[in-house]
């Protein structure tokens, strides 16, 4: 009768532990699937701010300091189709 209960108890807690087990894979699995969505947004990120930072770049190659104290001066924004930018006082950008 004894032996019944320790049995009984033992699997009991063999079921439990390798429930455990189960729940710890699958969090582990969340948590790799997470990790690796939250990689794939950072690097589309990180990619568009490089590309900002490369826009800025080539457009302040193309502009002088009279460009912006000029009052007859204008600068033309590159690869975006010929914008150009009045940068004085009372005057809005045109295209």
């Amino acid at each position: 009768m004894l032996g019944r209960k320790a049995n009984a108890i033992a699997n009991a807690a063999l079921q439990k532990v390798a429930q455990e087990i189960q729940d710890t894979a699958n969090t582990e699995a969340h948590a790799l699937e997470r990790v690796d969505t939250i990689t794939r947004n950072a690097r589309a990120i990180w990619f568009g701010l490089l590309g900002a930072l490369i826009f800025a770049g080539v457009t302040l190659l193309g502009v002088e300091d009279i460009d912006f104290f000029g009052v007859d001066r204008s600068t033309k924004l590159p690869l975006i189709g010929g914008i150009t930018l009045r940068l004085n006082a009372g005057q809005s950008w045109k295209r």
